[in-house]
């Protein structure tokens, strides 16, 4: 489980999914990139709270963005559909 604190990474919402509740985004699937907008791995996003993004991934330095995805995830792997 990762913790992003939400000043420090930028969060890429596609502007389907813009005027969801935060709570609605629960399980998609995140990318993760570095400063030069290159893919490290991806997640699935499990929360936002009191200012972070938690992220369940593999460990990776230099997350600068985030960009969230459509399809929902289940830790496992599980396809749960989409966001919208």
């Amino acid at each position: 489980m990762r913790m992003f604190p939400l000043k420090s990474a930028h969060i890429r919402v596609p502007r389907p999914l813009q005027h969801l509740p935060h709570q609605e985004l629960k399980n998609a699937v995140v990318g993760l990139l570095n400063n030069q907008g290159l893919l490290l791995g991806i997640g699935i996003l499990i929360d936002y709270e009191r200012g972070f993004l938690r992220v369940y991934s593999k460990p990776f330095d230099d997350v600068s963005d985030i960009e969230i995805g459509f399809v929902r995830l289940s830790r496992d792997g599980t396809e749960l559909g989409y966001v919208i």
